[in-house]
């Protein structure tokens, strides 16, 4: 059975607690940790990317910034280094790849490399 993450780290917070094995309480917190700094989720599931990967170690890191241009809106928003925004124009042909995001700030309309923006979902409500 697979565990989340959170999972993980509520069994090797027994583990610890309970004194029932030391050992496997490290391993359970290493591995999740490791995850949780790579950026997954709590909810992410552990032994699949064990499985996949071999170790914790070899998980590549999880890139939740990656733009996704079959979703991309035009006036959708995003986050850059410039700050908050919205896309006015994007680039799906590889190389290179762009983003063109405008600020409200100041109105700064900058290119940015799909890795440096975050795009906000716009069916998210708060």
């Amino acid at each position: 059975m697979s565990v989340t993450i959170l999972e993980a780290l509520q069994n090797a917070n027994f583990n610890l607690r309970h004194r029932t094995s030391i050992v496997v309480a490290q391993s359970q917190f290493h591995n999740a940790v490791t995850l949780l700094e790579k950026e997954y989720d709590l909810s992410d599931l552990v032994e699949p990317l064990l499985e996949k990967y071999g170790n914790v170690e070899d998980v590549p890191e999880k890139n939740i910034h990656k733009v996704d241009f079959k979703s991309i809106l035009l006036g959708q928003e995003a986050i850059c280094s410039d700050g908050l925004g919205r896309v006015i124009a994007f680039k799906n042909n590889y190389p290179p790849e762009w983003v063109q995001i405008e600020t409200y700030a100041d109105n700064k309309r900058c290119k940015w490399d799909p890795n440096n923006v975050e795009l906000i979902d716009p069916r998210r409500r708060k």
